[in-house]
């Protein structure tokens, strides 16, 4: 095999060297492109995990016994002050016995439900109604006839005063506060104290009030926004099409840059974004970019020269999701279990506190359909854990 020279590449076919060029400025049909060989890469390090080949024989000289290190390398204060710490050979560092539990937590991952969603129930007890109130505004109510209680949900009906796409939404903890995002900007939906009387249905009101009075009011952003999560009950941190994580104050106007900050710059469009705790935070987006950044650490300000440059992360992720916007994310602390849809329609599992890959049998075979949906939720009865995944038609349920 010949030499690696940088930024070219070497084609064991054809026994020459190609330079690597950069996506826009390389010829139609080019093989020598930096995205290529890169999906040529991954492609190949998946054909070697699904057909591992066998070791090779032992050398006729080698030693039948291996040497062994000595324990007291491993010791955090032993072998030279922690020498493989301090030399970056030992990897997980600290976090060698989280990591432990957390692959602990994949290995136990059981797949125990399917729910095929779409047609009608016929199982489904109580009655139901719907009615349209003036301005657009429609309620729903439905009543259990084992509890006789009803359940009531509001609905409001969006007028965007410009054609625009919508890609996500996001609820904050306790408010109720509703965020959408759009191709413009943010729509908020928020409701103010209510009037009305929460009272049940009757023959001359055949429907519920509302809750309360809704109001909606946009915030305007340079990009699409893909992404969102509220870090608070006045905060929301917004993915962009650009790559950029703006977070913006609920309770300013939306008008020019009022209220908003720019905290991170990702290296792709903004597919995902989830809040870990106060100093750290994970990105997700396109050209396989799943990323931890730590928010102690901003993005510089404007007009410095690293201001274009992306962020820089505190731990990258081997994502393996190039183009596709809708694929599933979530992450939870307590297990310290990363999950992601991938673009070969399984689910990756990464450790939150090292960034390495995690085998489960979610990444063993491929769903009928992609991911696009991954949440990590309690069971509110018995606060089990689960992860809630859809696919296609189907919603699947993997459990402890």
């Amino acid at each position: 095999m010949q030499g690696s020279i940088p930024g070219y590449y070497y084609d064991e076919v054809k026994r020459k060297y190609f330079k690597i060029l950069p996506h826009h400025l390389a010829p139609p049909g080019s093989s020598y492109t930096r995205e290529h060989l890169k999906r040529e890469k991954r492609v190949e390090a998946q054909r070697a995990r699904r057909n591992p080949q066998p070791p090779p024989p032992p050398h006729p000289n080698a030693r039948h016994r291996p040497l062994i290190p000595s324990r007291i390398l491993h010791h955090p204060l032993g072998g030279a002050l922690g020498l493989r710490r301090e030399t970056g050979a030992d990897h997980a560092g600290p976090c060698r016995g989280i990591d432990v539990r957390t692959r602990a937590y994949a290995r136990g991952l059981v797949g125990e439900q399917l729910v095929v969603l779409g047609g009608d129930r016929d199982d489904e007890e109580g009655e139901g109604g719907m009615a349209v109130e003036n301005g657009g505004e429609m309620t729903s109510f439905v009543r259990d006839e084992a509890t006789g209680g009803v359940f009531v949900g509001v609905h409001v009906l969006l007028r965007p005063q410009v054609h625009t796409s919508v890609w996500t939404s996001a609820c904050a903890p306790t408010s109720g506060t509703i965020a959408i995002g759009t191709g413009t900007g943010i729509i908020l939906i928020q409701e103010t104290p209510s009037h009305y009387a929460t009272t049940e249905p009757t023959a001359t009101s055949p429907s519920m009030s509302p809750l309360g009075d809704w109001r909606n009011r946009s915030l305007n952003t340079p990009s699409d926004v893909l992404a969102l999560e509220f870090l608070s009950e006045v905060s929301l941190a917004a993915g962009q099409r650009d790559g950029c994580v703006q977070f913006i104050d609920t309770r300013c106007s939306g008008a020019g840059e009022e209220g908003k900050a720019l905290r991170i710059r990702h290296p792709s469009a903004v597919t995902g974004v989830k809040k870990i705790d106060e100093n750290r935070m994970l990105v997700n987006g396109l050209k396989s970019s799943l990323r931890m950044y730590d928010l102690r650490y901003p993005h510089p300000a404007s007009p410095t020269k690293a201001y274009m440059k992306p962020t820089r992360p505190i731990l990258e992720f081997d994502q393996d999701n190039d183009f596709r916007l809708a694929l599933g994310f979530d992450v939870n602390v307590e297990t310290g279990l990363v999950a992601a849809g991938q673009e070969d329609r399984t689910v990756q599992l990464f450790s939150l506190h090292t960034a390495a890959k995690v085998s489960s049998s979610l990444s063993s075979r491929p769903f009928s359909d992609f991911p696009r949906c991954i949440r990590f939720s309690k069971h509110t009865h018995d606060d089990r854990l689960s992860l809630l995944l859809s696919a296609g038609d189907t919603l699947h349920e993997y459990t402890w």
